[in-house]
C-alpha cells in the first residue's frame, strides 16, 4: 500500500485502477436506484428534523425573532392516498417550528395495521430519546395531527408547558385536552422520561389484555382508559381545549369550548368531513396573517389565563392532599365507632351498618399506605363515597 501510495501507477496499474472505480461507482449507482425510495423518505425525514436553521421563509421573517434552539419536537404522520391533503397545513407547521426552534419528524409509512402506527410511532421516539444521556435528551414531545393547520404563528408551545418553578407540577407529565366526547389526542404534550415509556407500552399493549373492550375511537380510547388508571392519570393535566386542539368551525352544536376563535394556536379537523376544502380555507387564512389572528400571548390574554390556570390547578392539588389526609383519619374513627356500636348492640340497622363496615374495611386495607401523592380522582372518589355509606349506615332509619 505504502508504495502503491508514493509511487507512479504503470500504466496497467492505472487501467485496473480505474476499472475498479467504475465498478464501485455503477455498484453505488444500482444500490441508489434499487432504494432510492428509502434514500428519498430519509433524506425527507432529515429535512423535516433540520429545524434550527434561520427561517428564510417569509412568514418566519414577519414573527421578528427566531427563538434558540428548543428541546421540544413535533410529531406527526403523513402517508396513504389522501396525504397530499395535508402536505400543505404540515407547511404551516414548519414555518412555526422555524420561528420557535422546533425539531419535527413525520412518519410516511404504516408501521402498524389500523390506528396503531401513531401510537408505535410514538413510542420508537420516546425509547430513541431515552437512549441518548439525559443532557442530550429533548425534553418533551407534542404529537400533532397532520389535519392540523398553525393559525397564530407566536403562539410558542412552551407557554402550555407546566412552569418549572411551582414545585407541586413538577409531576405532570402529559397534556391532553377533552371536547364532547371525552380525551382528543389529536394534540397533546408529552415529557420525554421512563413515565412516557410506561403510557405508551400500556397503551400498544391494552387491547392483548382487553380483547373484548369496544374502542369507539381506536388508539384515542385506548388512551383515554389508560389515563384514568390512576397511575398514569395523576400525571396529566387537561387544559381548555382551545389553547391548543381548537375545532374548525361550522359543526352543528359545536360548544364555544371547542370552537376556534381568532388568536388561537391552531384549528383541527377532527370527525369532520370535506377535509380538503376545510384544509384548503384554512391554509389560506393562515397565510395571510391578518393582525386579529396573529396577535401575541401577552395582548390576547393567554399568557394571563396560563397563570391564572396553573396557580388554580396548584391550589386545587393542595387541597386535595389535605383533603385525602383528613378523610382517611375520618374513615378508620368511623371504622372505629361501628365496632363499638355493633359490639355494643347500639345500632338500629346492625345489617347495613356491617356492610358499609366491611366495605370501608377493605377500602381501608387498599388505601392505608397510600399517601396523598398516590391518590388520584378514582381513589378520593371511593373515599368520599365510603364516608358518605357509613354516614348513612349509622344514622337510625327513624331520624330527622
Amino acid at each position: 500500500m505504502l508504495a502503491t501510495a508514493c509511487f507512479p501507477l504503470q500504466p496497467r496499474q492505472r487501467r485496473v485502477a480505474s476499472l475498479v472505480v467504475l465498478v464501485g461507482f455503477v455498484t453505488l449507482l444500482l444500490h441508489f436506484t434499487r432504494h432510492r425510495e428509502a434514500w428519498r423518505d430519509r433524506a425527507q425525514q432529515v429535512l423535516e428534523l433540520s429545524s434550527f436553521k434561520m427561517p428564510t421563509h417569509k412568514d418566519a421573517e414577519k414573527a421578528g425573532h427566531v427563538y434558540e434552539k428548543s428541546r421540544i419536537i413535533k410529531v406527526t404522520m403523513i402517508y396513504g392516498s389522501s396525504s397530499h391533503i395535508y402536505e400543505r397545513a404540515l407547511r404551516t407547521h414548519k414555518v412555526h417550528n422555524q420561528i420557535h426552534g422546533y425539531q419535527m419528524m413525520v412518519q410516511r409509512h404504516e408501521m402498524l395495521p389500523g390506528f396503531w402506527t401513531k401510537p408505535s410511532f410514538i413510542l420508537s421516539v420516546i425509547l430513541n430519546e431515552l437512549s441518548k444521556s439525559p443532557n442530550d435528551r429533548l425534553e418533551w414531545i407534542f404529537w400533532v395531527d397532520a389535519d392540523s393547520v398553525i393559525l397564530n404563528y407566536n403562539t410558542p408551545l412552551d407557554i402550555f408547558l407546566p412552569p418549572d418553578h411551582i414545585e407541586e407540577l413538577r409531576h405532570i407529565n402529559v397534556l391532553v385536552t377533552h371536547d364532547w366526547n371525552g380525551l382528543n389526542n389529536g394534540i397533546f404534550g408529552l415529557r420525554v422520561g421512563p413515565y412516557a415509556a410506561e403510557l405508551f407500552a400500556s397503551i400498544m399493549a391494552y387491547s392483548n389484555f382487553h380483547p373484548d373492550k369496544p374502542l369507539r375511537f381506536q388508539d384515542q380510547s385506548v388512551m383515554d382508559e389508560v389515563l384514568k388508571q390512576s397511575k398514569f392519570g395523576k400525571h396529566s393535566a387537561k387544559l381548555p381545549q382551545r389553547w391548543f386542539n381548537a375545532y374548525t368551525t361550522g359543526i352543528e352544536n359545536m360548544p364555544a369550548e371547542s370552537e376556534v376563535q381568532a388568536g388561537d394556536l391552531l384549528v383541527h379537523f377532527a370527525g369532520v368531513g370535506n377535509r380538503e376544502s376545510l384544509v384548503t380555507h384554512w391554509c389560506d387564512l393562515s397565510e395571510k396573517r391578518e393582525p386579529k389572528w396573529t396577535t401575541q400571548p401577552s395582548e390576547n390574554g393567554l399568557v394571563e389565563q396560563l397563570r391564572s390556570f396553573w396557580e388554580s390547578y396548584k391550589t386545587e392539588l393542595v387541597q386535595n392532599k389535605e383533603k385525602w389526609v383528613q378523610d382517611k383519619t375520618q374513615l378508620q374513627e368511623k371504622i372505629a365507632k361501628a365496632h363499638d356500636a355493633l359490639d355494643a348492640s347500639a345500632a338500629a340497622n346492625s345489617e347495613a351498618l356491617r356492610k358499609a363496615l366491611q366495605a370501608a374495611q377493605d377500602l381501608n386495607a387498599t388505601i392505608f399506605t397510600m399517601g396523598p401523592d398516590d391518590a388520584w380522582d378514582a381513589e378520593r372518589e371511593r373515599l368520599s363515597t365510603a364516608l358518605e355509606e357509613m354516614d348513612k349506615a349509622s344514622t337510625p332509619p327513624n331520624a330527622a
